[in-house]
C-alpha cells in the first residue's frame, strides 16, 4: 500500500506529470472508428501492416488520453504544450531534412516507391523517440511522444507527416472532395 501511494505522489513532482494510460487499450469500435483519420489516412500512404498502424492508433489513444487528463486537471505551466510540440515538429523538420540530403532519395521523389520508403523511415524515426515534456518522466513514456506526433498529423494542414508528397496527396483529395459536391 505504501509503495502505491509512493508511485503516485511521485507522479506529482514539478518535474513530471503523471502517466495514467501507459497501459491502456483501445477497444475494437475505438480502432475501427479511427480509420478514416488524417493521420491513419497518412499512414494507409505507406503501405504498412494492420498491426504498425493499430500501434500507431493506440499511442494517438494514450497520448490523447495524457494529454487531456493534464489539460482538464490544469498541470500543465503556461504554454508548455504549445513548447512541446514546437520542439517536436522541429526535431522533426530536421530530421526530414537530413533523409531528403541522402543519397538514397534526393532527387527520386517523382518515384512513388522512394517516397514510400522514405515515409516509412521518417515513421521509424518517430517510432524510436522518446522525448520528456518534462525531465523526470518515465522511460516508458514514449508513447506520449509517439502519440503526439500522431496528434499533430491529424490536424487538417498537418505541420508533420511522412511521405513526401502527402500535403500534394492531401491537396489532391480535398479538391476530388469538392469537385464531387
Amino acid at each position: 500500500m505504501k509503495t502505491e501511494l509512493d508511485d503516485i505522489v511521485n507522479q506529482y513532482k514539478e518535474d513530471r506529470l503523471p502517466t495514467m494510460f501507459a497501459r491502456a487499450e483501445p477497444d475494437e469500435l475505438y480502432y475501427k472508428s479511427q480509420e478514416g483519420r488524417g493521420f491513419v489516412r497518412q499512414l494507409d500512404f505507406l503501405m504498412l501492416q494492420v498491426e504498425e498502424v493499430r500501434y500507431a492508433v493506440k499511442d494517438y489513444y494514450r497520448a490523447f488520453h495524457e494529454r487531456t487528463k493534464w489539460g482538464t486537471e490544469k498541470l500543465l505551466i503556461g504554454k508548455e504544450m504549445e513548447r512541446y510540440e514546437a520542439d517536436l515538429k522541429e526535431q522533426w523538420h530536421r530530421f526530414v531534412l537530413r533523409l531528403q540530403r541522402n543519397p538514397e532519395f534526393a532527387g527520386r521523389f517523382d518515384d512513388d516507391a522512394a517516397c514510400v520508403e522514405f515515409g516509412q523511415r521518417v515513421l521509424e524515426w518517430v517510432d524510436s523517440q522518446n522525448v520528456a515534456i518534462r525531465t523526470g518522466m518515465p522511460s516508458n513514456s514514449g508513447y506520449i511522444t509517439r502519440g503526439s506526433y500522431h496528434i499533430m498529423a491529424d490536424n487538417e494542414v498537418p505541420p508533420v507527416y511522412w511521405h513526401p508528397k502527402f500535403l500534394e496527396k492531401l491537396d489532391a483529395i480535398v479538391k476530388e472532395t469538392i469537385g464531387s459536391i
